[in-house]
């Protein structure tokens, strides 16, 4: 796009739904986790919220440490369900800037090397990569 072209945006309309829908996407990895869980690490570390300084931790921890010691061995599906979360999360963002790109017409990918592009460009001549392209909504249409 040439600097003084104008360019119509068409997705003005979208952005609350789409915003919505990201939300809801943001949220899945949380619900499969919460699924898996069962509030377990809540169970476990309940008596450690209100614990004071000066109180001995041994007798806090000892219930935890209990729990791990009984049943060693039988944490595969906890910590497998955790390691699916986690990458969940991992490619929901990395899916979600994907989407969001693909949304703003391929701008967002490539708006850091555009910005690099201007600074290599003698100072008094180059246009501000973001007022350099002039934006119109297509409200008419």
């Amino acid at each position: 796009m040439n600097p003084g072209e104008i360019k119509y945006q068409r997705y003005y309309l979208w952005v609350n739904f789409v915003l919505f829908i990201l939300g809801i996407l943001f949220y899945l990895p949380k619900y499969f986790w919460q699924e898996c869980e069962h509030g377990q690490v809540g169970i476990l570390t309940e008596d450690l919220k209100d614990v004071e300084l000066d109180i001995d931790r041994e007798t806090e921890v000892k219930p935890i440490r209990k729990y791990f010691i009984a049943h060693r061995g039988f944490n595969e599906f906890y910590f497998y369900s955790y390691l699916i979360s986690e990458l969940l999360y991992l490619l929901n963002v990395i899916g979600q800037v994907i989407l969001l790109d693909i949304f703003l017409g391929n701008e967002l990918s490539t708006y850091g090397t555009q910005v690099f592009g201007y600074t290599e460009q003698d100072p008094e001549v180059r246009v501000d990569a973001i007022e350099g392209n002039l934006y119109e909504s297509s409200c008419a249409d």
